[in-house]
């Protein structure tokens, strides 16, 4: 499980960071935020839904 989990981890942080890098001269844009936290929010919101999601799952099978 660990392994997915860091694979996972290692694709968001990939994607966010890409994101992120693209639009960096616009900082108005994110309020101020630096890439770091960002990428630490993007990894928060999508952790939680994926937690979400497995405890959907989780209680379906009862």
């Amino acid at each position: 499980m660990a392994t997915a989990t860091t694979k996972v981890n290692k694709k968001m942080t990939t994607k966010a960071v890409k994101a992120v890098k693209s639009n960096n001269n616009n900082a108005e844009k994110y309020h101020g935020l630096d890439t770091k936290t960002l990428v630490g929010i993007y990894r928060t919101m999508y952790l939680s839904r994926k937690i979400d999601d497995k405890e959907i799952q989780l209680k379906g099978q009862n």
